[in-house]
């Protein structure tokens, strides 16, 4: 548990062509702001730059999926970094167990019954193999939304993002958990094509109504994305969003 929210921190480690440590200074050395978070169902990485600066924007983000740096240096520095985070904001803070505990019980198959943060054994038991394979699994453009917005030139843009993401290889299709509704006259039977779908009637019903309720977590996010405040003129916002709708 805990991978999607760790690779937020890991991807500001570097690119092949963006030193260690330099992310955040390249940004607000061109007048930029940066930041990233992740929820149960997406990492979402934005930068807002002066318009003048977009084409800055598409490479960086294109490197972080295309070129990133990621290896055992990097792992050890990010995970005590989460772990300092764990501690600061859950662990010693009152009542920061409770959505834990609330998800704990809420879900019994379903991935949301984990804390975004994870478990620090897990990452401790992790190997980097995992980590590279993860981000290869997930990191890809048909598992990512890129967002542009504010005072630019439409169809320059679509020409770097053409440019830059345009030669980045597509993933491999990752498996896709449907559910099937009988009839009303069998309205506690459902089917899930998942390979650990096992159980009785009511385990699968209710892992149908906890998908649903997934799926509805996942149109709050978008709709949170849509209804956020404009930029101001000339200037320019990147986001990407990397979807993790699977157990982390």
């Amino acid at each position: 548990t805990g991978f999607a929210h760790f690779f937020e921190h890991l991807l500001f480690e570097g690119t092949k062509n963006i030193e260690k440590g330099a992310w955040f200074s390249i940004v607000t050395e061109n007048g930029g702001t940066n930041n990233a978070n992740t929820s149960d169902d997406r990492t979402y990485y934005y930068e807002v730059f002066p318009s003048n600066n977009l084409e800055l924007g598409l490479w960086m983000e294109s490197e972080r999926m295309l070129h990133p740096v990621i290896n055992q240096d990097g792992v050890d520095t990010q995970n005590e970094v989460v772990k300092e985070e764990k501690r600061l904001r859950v662990d010693n803070q009152p009542y920061g167990k409770f959505l834990e505990n609330v998800k704990k019980h809420l879900f019994i198959k379903h991935p949301y019954r984990w804390t975004t943060i994870g478990e620090m054994a897990h990452l401790d038991a992790a190997t980097l193999d995992e980590f590279l394979a993860f981000n290869k699994k997930y990191y890809v453009p048909n598992n990512a939304v890129l967002v542009v917005a504010g005072d630019i030139e439409i169809e320059a843009t679509k020409k770097m993002i053409e440019d830059y993401f345009g030669p980045i290889p597509r993933g491999h299709r990752s498996e896709v958990v449907r559910i099937v509704m009988a009839n009303s006259v069998m309205a506690n039977s459902v089917m899930v094509n998942a390979s650990n779908a096992t159980g009785n009637a009511t385990d699968s019903a209710k892992t149908a109504r906890e998908m649903q309720m997934g799926k509805a977590g996942i149109a709050v996010d978008a709709a949170v994305a849509k209804a956020a405040d404009p930029m101001k003129a000339r200037r320019a916002k990147i986001v990407t969003s990397s979807k993790m709708t699977t157990p982390r």
